[in-house]
């Protein structure tokens, strides 16, 4: 009669069997013809057992193939890895040893990123099993010798920041397939590094042994070598034989040594060579051999002891010898007085420095950096052109990629000497958030909606940078090199921006007026004067993370007078309080990883406009911030996580989104606390001391409540929330009872609730009740399926503990039944913003062919009659706008439609006017028109044939419009930017791009594509997609599945980030591409 019964019961419930269900299983979960039913006809028993899933170590994260295990305080290397994994990040954590058995079933690794633990030993055999490893990270240990045994299939190697002082012959033995060699940062001496060391590492491309103990350049270094960086060393002189054979170098770093002396035909012996770096040594004089020598274009010798600079010593004497034109040259910081150098030293007229003619006042001569689009002639006036056809532009390596989520760098201007190492390469990309109290945070994030508070700023990651300010163009016979700091770089083509990060700077430079975005980050600044600001009244963005910065130091009243001043960014420096008054225009301040120990009430008065507060990793307590945020009445985000706060804040605005509270004190939270924040979306209370008692009844009942986390607490019960709460986490608690109430008792309504998390607590799935499908009917459920007495908080393991409530048996109380993957990373969660941006950037402009002003044609009728060449509003085109060479700028022209253009344009600019319509007459006949750039203006349509006629166009912008379908473009273009736009697949033709064999470089970043437009160009150097509603990729999306042995060695920058793809489901889509692209891996 029972079994009778339950067999009723189980058809009763039409009970699924459970199956894994990814993000594309939620979003289409009530979607019609997903494929998703609410019955199977042929039930499959739920006592049935399933497929055993990949196992995964306890509080990491695994994610297809990929096994996360970093910032755990893990002591040893977790047992029970996949032996599936691929990518294992130990990073981040007190790991001492490496035994022999800690990889012995990881035949399948390619990636071992150990940076950053205590390890001093490594077993001889550890590394045995990893026959297909690629890149090894063993940074920031405390290793004093090379690891034995490493795989003869690594590529890249980084063990720098270690305690080694011998390298032996044998080190590298049979490690043939080696790119990338990192070994800086070790007490290394000459005498340390075994003879031939390196004459196994026949393919390496990239060796860095910067800031060691060397003396001399090592010898037998491979003929492969395309770059060397041995900054920061103890040199005295380069001998020639030295570089004998590096026949490919291209980039040769000496900065910071004890050079005084470099050998004649040293240059010769590396003929391919084109950026040398000798700032900051003991040289005299020019180095011998820069004017024969053909290919180099950037030499820096600043900060040296130069007192005499010769006619010859960069250039050839004759005019008709071919050789590169100069980029970059340094001579600033040397004891050379400005008359002693001749003009035709550089074979240029007079010049400006930072806006002003070179004069007797100067008394040194201070050649910062001489840009080739300015200074034309540098040398002579030849084409660059013929020089790249000689070589090609060296930039593959180093392999990992960028921090992309800080601040995006500008790396084309003034060189930086590399010291920082924290940039290996995750597999999670942190997009601009900092480490989390634990693991699961990644899995879950709520992101609140940045768009109404944050004002959408340039995509600063694109290689596309912002265009010259034309306004400010003088005419003059002088080139005019921007104005900028001597120790920072202001790139021409985005004057209004200064990068002076890594620079190991000891102070803030002087500001000149008119920099708007001001970077500072990585440097070992300690104070901050008021008169290096006193110009710089149009400062949006001010940057000062991981520096020196004590409060004692930052004089008063700095900040006030930025009175245009949007984001302020102090992160990790010493400050213990904040010192005011600021400036009332700041919409996001930035103060994490500080000492702060109070935060002043009258701190923050007055700003009315601060919408994002980060306040993370501090000593803050209840009492210090006591009227803090009272008056920021546009405050939406608040993060005042790490701390020492036994309660929340009072006063926060009732305009308050996000509030983060994790790993404080809290043990309670007043009763009615949430009524005062009617639209708060996500709430984190994660790591504190909260218990039944200090959680009053209905605390949580605010409808406007998305999340809710509560884990790692002390709690008892389930609290009763709101039934619009989406997901709630609860995990590692003190729960032995699960009341249905806590989820439908205030207005009897079933709940919203999709993802709830009560592993890690005493309650199981017998403890459920009967009632839960009528309430949670939408719920995804992590529980356990036994309860262990024995369990602890630190100690539970988490895998076994996912139910589906859809296919949930009940009365089904068979303990041997174990779901293993669980299913709470998905949620209601809007995309993260990285509150850490730069500003936008375009590609650098084509330098004009010609010379001299285009002559149009001017009209010999009346002044009131419109001609070919007059605008709408009676003028001749260049006389509204500007005719330069060949081409016409029309920038900030209040402009409502394209204006009539001469023949001969070649280049086209019309950014930042009000156009709203291209007409197929605007460019008719234009047969010479190379580019065009549309940036910010209105445009919403585009006829058809727009563009399509256009022979020889190139390049075309039209960032920042309202562009929802792109017009067909001619297969000559080499750049196609479509950036914030709202364009959507339908509004791109199918196979758009096939036959443009040119295009490098594609940008339709921040629209609304749902798909990657396939087929791409095998010329394609760089897409763009970020900020998209991309859901899948296929295999054959970049690669050619028919070909095995097809590589798309072309397409090294890929951007998916803020897209809703997992790239980690698909890792045979990218075996053809010389990088993985950046995007979510989870």
């Amino acid at each position: 009669m029972s079994s009778f019964l339950l067999m009723l019961l189980l058809s009763h419930c039409a009970a699924l069997p459970f199956h894994n269900m990814d993000f594309l299983d939620f979003m289409m979960e009530d979607e019609a013809g997903s494929g998703v039913t609410d019955s199977i006809s042929n039930t499959v028993p739920i006592f049935h057992h399933l497929a055993e899933e990949p196992t995964c170590p306890f509080r990491c994260q695994c994610h297809g193939t990929v096994t996360q295990c970093s910032d755990l305080g893990l002591e040893i290397v977790p047992a029970e890895i996949s032996a599936d994994t691929t990518w294992l990040d130990l990073q981040n954590n007190k790991i001492t040893e490496i035994k022999e058995n800690d990889f012995k079933n990881l035949k399948r690794l390619h990636l071992l990123i150990l940076v950053n633990n205590l390890i001093t030993t490594i077993h001889p055999k550890a590394f045995v099993p990893l026959g297909q490893l690629e890149r090894l990270y063993l940074s920031k240990n405390l290793l004093k010798e090379m690891p034995v045994n490493i795989p003869k299939s690594l590529q890249e190697l980084r063990i720098h920041e270690n305690k080694i002082t011998k390298i032996k012959k044998s080190s590298f033995q049979g490690m043939t397939e080696v790119i990338v060699m990192e070994l800086g940062s070790n007490p290394l001496t000459s005498s340390g590094i075994d003879s031939g060391t390196f004459a196994e590492l026949k393919k390496v491309s990239y060796i860095r042994i910067a800031d060691t103990n060397l003396t001399e350049i090592p010898k037998g270094l491979p003929s492969s070598l395309s770059e060397l960086h041995l900054d920061g060393n103890k040199i005295s002189k380069v001998h020639a034989d030295s570089l004998k054979g590096l026949v490919n170098l291209t980039k040769f770093g000496l900065s910071h040594n004890e050079i005084s002396v470099v050998e004649n035909d040293t240059l010769a012996m590396v003929p391919f060579l084109h950026e040398l770096h000798l700032d900051d040594n003991f040289l005299t004089k020019v180095p011998p051999g820069l004017s024969d020598h053909k290919n180099i274009k950037v030499i820096y010798l600043h900060s040296n002891k130069i007192t005499m600079v010769g006619t010859d010593d960069f250039c050839p004497l004759n005019y008709n010898a071919k050789k590169a034109t100069y980029s970059a040259i340094s001579l600033f910081n040397n004891p050379v007085h400005y008359w002693e150098v001749q003009p035709l030293t550089f074979r240029v007229v007079p010049f400006d420095i930072g806006g002003q003619r070179v004069t007797e006042k100067m008394g040194y001569l201070h050649i910062t950096v001489i840009v080739a689009l300015v200074i034309t002639t540098l040398c002579q006036d030849y084409d660059s052109g013929q020089y790249d056809t000689l070589v090609e532009e060296y930039d593959r390596y180093p392999l990992p990629e960028p921090d992309y989520d800080r601040f995006p760098q500008h790396y084309d201007g003034f060189p930086q000497r590399q010291t920082d190492y924290d940039r290996e390469p995750r597999p999670y990309p942190d997009y601009g958030r900092y480490p989390e109290p634990h693991p699961d945070y990644d899995r879950y994030r709520a992101q609140p909606d940045y768009e109404s508070y944050i004002q959408p700023q340039p995509d600063y990651d694109s290689y596309a940078q912002p265009q010259p300010d034309y306004d400010s163009y003088i005419p003059s016979t002088y080139p005019v090199i921007p104005r900028c700091a001597l120790e920072c770089d202001c790139p021409f083509h985005f004057p209004t921006a200064m990068y002076c990060n890594e620079r190991n700077l000891h102070f803030i430079p002087v500001v000149p007026s008119g920099i708007k975005y001001l970077y500072l980050q990585n440097n070992m600044i300690q104070d901050i004067k008021a008169s290096v600001f006193e110009n710089a009244t149009d400062l949006l963005w001010l940057i000062l993370d991981r520096n020196h910065i004590s409060s004692e130091n930052i004089e008063k009243g700095v900040f006030e007078k930025l009175v245009h001043l949007e984001k302020l960014f102090i992160n990790y420096n010493n400050l213990t309080e904040l010192m005011g008054p600021l400036p009332m225009s700041l919409n996001e301040m930035s103060l994490i990883g500080n000492r702060l120990s109070k935060l002043p009430s009258e701190t923050l008065v007055g700003l009315e406009n601060l919408t994002a507060l980060y306040l993370e990793g501090n000593e803050l307590t209840s009492q210090t911030i006591s009227g803090a945020f009272n008056g920021l009445k546009s405050l939406v985000y608040l993060d005042i996580s790490n701390n020492n706060l036994k309660e929340l804040p009072l006063g926060i605005s009732n305009s308050l989104e996000v509030l983060y509270a994790d790993q404080n004190i809290i043990s309670s939270i007043s009763s009615g606390y949430l009524q005062n924040l009617p639209v708060l979306q996500y709430l984190r209370i994660s790591h504190n001391q909260l218990t039944d008692a200090g959680v009053p009844a209905g605390v949580f009942n605010l409808s406007s409540l998305l999340e809710l986390d509560l884990s790692f607490n002390n709690l008892q019960s389930i609290p009763e929330v709101n039934e619009n709460l989406e997901n709630l986490y609860l995990q590692v608690n003190n729960i032995n009872k699960f009341n249905i109430s806590s989820f439908c008792g205030f207005s009897g309504a079933s709940s919203r609730l999709t993802h709830l998390r009560l592993d890690g607590n005493h309650i199981t799935r017998r403890d459920l009740p009967l009632e839960i499908p009528m309430c949670l009917r939408r719920l995804a459920l992590a529980v356990p399926s036994r309860h262990n007495p024995q369990v602890e908080l630190d100690t539970y393991y988490s895998a076994n503990y996912d139910v589906d409530l859809g296919n949930l048996n009940l009365y089904n109380y068979d303990d041997g039944l174990t779901i293993d993957e669980p299913q709470i990373e998905i949620g209601t969660l809007p995309p993260f913003v990285d509150h850490f941006q730069a500003p936008a950037a375009s590609l650098e402009e084509e330098e004009e062919e010609e010379e001299r002003p285009l002559q149009p044609h001017m009209p010999s009728g009346g002044s009131g009659v419109l001609t070919d060449l007059d605008t709408p509003g009676g003028l001749h085109t260049c006389l509204q706008c500007t005719c330069l060479g060949s081409s016409v700028y029309c920038d900030d022209a209040k402009q409502e439609r394209i204006p009539p253009l001469p023949k001969a344009t070649t280049h086209f600019y019309a950014r930042y006017n009000k156009i709203s319509k291209v007409h197929k007459s605007d460019f008719s006949r234009m047969n010479k028109l190379k580019k065009i750039d549309l940036t910010s203006n209105q445009i919403s349509e585009l006829d058809k044939d727009s563009f399509i006629d256009l022979p020889a166009l190139e390049e075309l912008v039209l960032r920042e419009n309202q562009v929802s379908l792109l017009p067909p473009l001619p297969d000559s273009m080499t750049l196609i930017d479509a950036s914030h736009n709202k364009l959507s697949s339908r509004g791109i033709q199918r196979e758009a791009f096939k036959a443009m064999s040119n295009l490098q470089y594609l940008y339709l970043a921040d629209n609304h594509i749902d798909y990657i437009p396939v087929p791409l160009p095998d010329s394609l150097r760089s897409l763009h997609l970020q900020n998209n509603n991309i859901q899948m990729i296929h295999e054959d999306t970049f690669c050619n599945l028919k070909d095995h042995n097809y590589l798309r060695n072309a397409l090294e920058d890929i951007r998916l980030d803020g897209n809703p793809v997992n790239l980690s489901k698909i890792p045979q889509a990218y075996i053809c591409l010389p990088r993985i692209p950046i995007g979510g891996l989870v």
